[in-house]
């Protein structure tokens, strides 16, 4: 994608993890570097200059890259986790390119300290989200704090509809499986598989994702949805309330899946 003379694109890593980048002229961040060779060579071959890496969160397949990188190419690593060099808190302001304004968000629930990064790039925001919200899904509850994972997806809802979402797995397909087992006759989520089934027909991949899309169909974005409540009501036999309540039936029934 390119914004302006901005490019964020991604590497490829292991089976379905993506490492995005953002760049400008020979400058670029890179964003939960799980390996390190393509990595590696993209910034060689391209005679690139690391400015900093931000890490959402702490799980290996973000973080595994992140020493033979810096061997290599040492530069600030911003997060909440071991890795990091320069620790930030929620709501700060960084500073990382010239021309880019850069808030750390704190989203907990996947893991106690998962944040996010919102750019905004010449007044479009661009929102870095890890683990925490996937294409028609969210991540699993490792904390077991549910309700955190709750408030922080609403954090996430209430940002600009506008916003461009950058997740770190292709799960995209998978999820909408999911949406058609719980909401047989939604016909939006029919609509977004037939959408992203033409984008991987192309050879493309399903990410990034804007907000107002998924609020639309995100099951995990739609928790005030009665319809979606009754959905899930008839599904487990038992009567889940719009809200919190749906929210928590659903990530629970994802999980068994």
């Amino acid at each position: 994608m390119s914004t302006s003379k901005f490019i964020i694109g991604c590497i490829k890593s292991f089976v379905d993890n993506y490492i995005w980048y953002v760049q400008y002229e020979n400058q670029i961040i890179l964003i939960d570097p799980g390996q390190s060779v393509n990595v590696i060579n993209y910034i060689t071959k391209n005679n690139l200059n690391l400015v900093a890496i931000l890490l959402t969160h702490d799980h290996n397949d973000h973080v595994g890259g992140v020493d033979d990188i810096l061997n290599l190419f040492p530069a600030p690593v911003y997060g909440n986790c071991a890795k990091s060099t320069i620790m930030v808190n929620n709501n700060q302001k960084l500073k990382l390119f010239k021309q880019v304004d850069t808030t750390v968000l704190y989203i907990p629930g996947h893991t106690n300290n998962s944040i996010c990064f919102l750019l905004n790039i010449n007044q479009q925001y661009h929102l870095f989200s890890g683990d925490t919200l996937f294409a028609m899904g969210c991540g699993r509850v490792f904390t077991n704090d549910y309700m955190a994972m709750f408030n922080s997806l609403n954090l996430i809802m209430n940002l600009p509809a506008t916003t461009i979402i950058y997740p770190a797995h292709e799960y995209t397909m998978a999820n909408i499986e999911f949406a058609k087992y719980i909401e047989p006759n939604n016909n939006l989520i029919y609509e977004r598989e037939v959408h992203e089934q033409n984008k991987l027909k192309l050879q493309q991949i399903t990410l990034p994702i804007i907000l107002q899309e998924e609020v639309k169909t995100n099951q995990f974005l739609r928790f005030n949805d009665a319809e979606l409540a009754k959905a899930l009501s008839n599904k487990l036999n038992k009567n889940v309330e719009k809200g919190f309540d749906c929210f928590y039936n659903l990530r629970q029934l994802k999980d068994n899946y």
